[in-house]
């Protein structure tokens, strides 16, 4: 059975009926290239499935995607430790405004985001 077909196999047991599924590949932009959708019905869910797997988002091949139920989000963050080479460390960078564009959103409006050091 392809991945497609196994992945819907086990949400089987959890019983909702929308969800997404999300690329899982190590770069940004996932959403827009197209590796992430949502899904009424399982034969949505599979169609959805067969077309990430294998993408090429940004040189890296989706070789796995995650599927969850699909929820109502009232406030979207962003949470990530990015590495600064001038300082030679993480930095802890949380926003309110989500994770879309988070790059537009720290040269625009610094003021939307944190860092802490």
């Amino acid at each position: 059975m392809p991945l497609s077909g196994r992945c819907c196999e086990s949400l089987q047991p959890y019983g909702f009926t929308e969800s997404d599924s999300k690329a899982q590949v190590h770069t940004g932009g996932r959403g827009k290239a197209g590796g992430v959708k949502l899904a009424t019905d399982e034969i949505e869910l599979r169609r959805h499935a067969a077309s990430i797997l294998g993408m090429d988002i940004k040189g890296f091949k989706v070789d796995r995607i995650l599927i969850g139920e699909a929820v109502n989000i009232s406030k979207e963050y962003y949470v990530s430790y990015v590495i600064d080479r001038n300082s030679k460390s993480t930095i802890l960078m949380l926003s309110k405004e989500g994770g879309m564009d988070i790059e537009e959103v720290a040269r625009s409006t610094p003021e939307k985001k944190f860092t802490n050091l």
